[in-house]
């Protein structure tokens, strides 16, 4: 892509004069979740019905999707341009109920709406839909949506097309010519680095995948020192500052918490908890490892017993390892 064209993308992007207000449509997601009555997770007070792994997935595609339609037709190298000065990325995450009533008030024609969900939601999304109609994305094969599983490109690109389809269905037909010159954007190159894929470099891995950036695989942070979490932090930290050009040094450092009330790791709560687990051994993984672990960089211990640990073998460790994985992969 030449100077000329990425300029006139920034520009086309970041225009707010009127003469483009009624022509150009802008991206609204709308993440929707079941909204039953279910209970909460008892470490951070999640709703049940969104924690679960496959959720997550929901989410993390939301955060590498496009914020505005000219995106789909740039480069890597022109993403930043486009998100400058302000990045515009209009995103909800509702329940079912309150979704259903938002669609009867009028909805304005200079808007793509992109819809995510479980099956079914989506199924009842897609029963209610009007023209123009939204772009429906969800998990698995369900007719008249897109589907994350199958799916073998970049995440960021997996509506491309679609959003160009409906570009093409909401511009009049002079602005048809100027969207039809402009050619989609290349399959993004795969990189050199693998993913941690941990809780720690999640945020600034998604934020270099939204920039178009494809990770080589992935390689687990070793959980047996406290500087193999820093330097995975760093190494997460310096690429997503090289792919927006930011040299600056400050950080956000966010340690997900657990609901106030249970750091008392003496209450009645936790003694009747891990009381369940027979293992001292386990117990004190659990209690210090997972939840109270100082520093928020790994847990180490020493056990002699003859067997090696698995805590999945035991019901209750099992259960509270499960939850508390959702938990941190949510707020990740």
């Amino acid at each position: 892509m030449d100077d000329e064209l990425l300029a006139n993308l920034t520009q086309l992007d970041n225009v707010g004069s009127d003469d483009l207000a009624s022509d150009l449509p802008y991206l609204s997601y709308w993440l929707l979740t079941p909204a039953r009555d279910d209970g909460y997770t008892p470490f951070q007070g999640f709703s049940l019905d969104i924690a679960i792994p496959v959720f997550s997935d929901l989410i993390r595609l939301l955060s590498v999707l496009p914020a505005s339609p000219m995106e789909i037709f740039a480069p890597p190298e022109a993403l930043p341009g486009l998100r400058r000065p302000v990045s515009s990325k209009r995103a909800e995450i509702v329940g079912m109920p309150s979704f259903l009533e938002l669609q009867k008030r009028p909805r304005g024609k200079n808007v793509i709406s992109i819809i995510l969900g479980l099956p079914p939601q989506i199924e009842i999304a897609l029963g209610i839909a009007e023209n123009p109609r939204p772009i429906f994305v969800t998990t698995t094969s369900v007719d008249g949506a897109l589907a994350i599983e199958g799916y073998q490109g970049h995440p960021a690109q997996l509506l491309d097309s679609a959003i160009r389809d409906a570009l093409l269905a909401r511009l009049t037909p002079i602005r048809h010519e100027e969207i039809r010159a402009l050619s989609l954007r290349e399959p993004f190159q795969g990189g050199r680095h693998p993913s941690r894929v941990a809780g720690v470099t999640r945020p600034n891995e998604t934020l270099a995948e939204s920039l178009g950036y494809a990770y080589a695989g992935f390689d687990r942070i070793r959980q047996d020192a406290k500087d193999s979490y820093v330097e995975a932090i760093l190494d997460s930290s310096d690429r997503a500052r090289e792919l927006i050009d930011d040299s600056s040094t400050d950080a956000i450092l966010y340690a997900p918490s657990i609901v106030r009330h249970l750091y008392a790791f003496g209450s009645a709560f936790w003694n009747n908890l891990l009381r369940k687990i027979r293992s001292r051994e386990l117990r004190d993984l659990i209690k210090d490892g997972v939840f109270r672990n100082p520093g928020y960089s790994g847990f180490t211990f020493t056990y002699e017993g003859p067997e090696t640990i698995n805590p999945h073998e035991d019901e209750t460790a099992s259960v509270m390892l499960s939850v508390r994985r959702a938990e941190l992969l949510l707020t990740a």
